[in-house]
C-alpha cells in the first residue's frame, strides 16, 4: 500500500492519500472494453481529437447503457468497498457515475452521494434505481471537462471508477484534478481507479 507517496505494505498497486492529495487504485483484474480501445485506435488514425472521441462517446454510453440496464452488474466494486473503510465523512462526489453500480451502494451505507454523469440514459436508469429503493441521491447531468457544479470544500471523498480511461487530454485530467481539489474539503479524499 501506499500513503502519501510512501510503501507501506506489500500490495503496490493500491495507494492513498490523505489532505487533499490523491490515491489510485490500478486494477490488475479489470474490466477491458476492447471495443473502446479500438474505437481510440480508430480515431486516432483517422485523425479525430481526443476531444472529438470524448464527445461521440458519449452517444455510445448512452447506447450501451439503453441495452444493457445493469452493464457493469449490480455488485459493490472492489475500489467502492476500499473507499468505504477510509477515515472520512460521508459527503461523496462521484464522477462519471454510469447506472449508478457503487453510487446506490454509497448511499446504502448511508453517505450523502451527489453524482455526476454526461449520460442522460445512464442517469436515468440510476435515478429509477435510487427511487425503488427509497435512496435519496443527487444526480446532475454534466460534462467533467467544465467547471463541476458544485460548491468549494463540500466533499469528504471524491469517487471515480475507470472514469480516467476515457480520451482526456493531459490538460483535462489537470483541470479535473483542480476541480476535485476545490470541491474536497481539507483533508478529503480522491479515490479513482484506472487501467494498470
Amino acid at each position: 500500500f501506499f500513503h502519501g507517496g510512501d510503501l507501506v505494505g506489500d500490495q503496490a498497486h493500491h495507494g492513498f492519500g490523505t489532505g487533499g492529495e490523491t490515491f489510485f487504485y490500478a486494477s490488475l483484474a479489470c474490466l477491458v472494453d476492447v471495443g473502446e480501445n479500438v474505437h481510440l485506435v480508430y480515431a486516432k488514425l483517422n485523425g479525430l481529437s481526443d476531444r472529438e472521441h470524448l464527445d461521440r462517446q458519449q452517444s455510445k454510453w448512452d447506447h450501451s447503457y439503453m441495452i444493457m440496464p445493469d452493464m457493469f452488474g449490480e455488485e459493490m466494486s472492489y475500489p467502492c468497498e476500499e473507499a468505504m473503510k477510509l477515515d472520512c465523512g460521508k459527503k461523496v462526489l462521484e464522477l462519471g457515475c454510469g447506472q449508478g453500480r457503487d453510487t446506490i451502494h454509497f448511499a446504502k451505507n448511508g453517505y450523502d452521494v451527489t453524482a455526476l454523469d454526461y449520460s442522460p440514459v445512464g442517469l436515468k436508469a440510476l435515478n429509477e434505481k435510487a427511487e425503488s429503493m427509497g435512496l435519496d441521491i443527487k444526480t446532475i447531468e454534466h460534462d467533467l471537462r467544465k467547471p463541476f457544479p458544485v460548491e468549494d470544500g463540500t466533499f469528504d471523498l471524491c469517487y471515480s471508477h475507470m472514469l480516467f480511461n476515457m480520451a482526456f487530454t493531459d490538460e483535462e485530467v489537470e483541470f479535473m484534478m483542480g476541480e476535485v481539489y476545490r470541491a474536497l474539503k481539507p483533508g478529503g479524499y480522491n479515490v479513482f481507479t484506472v487501467r494498470n
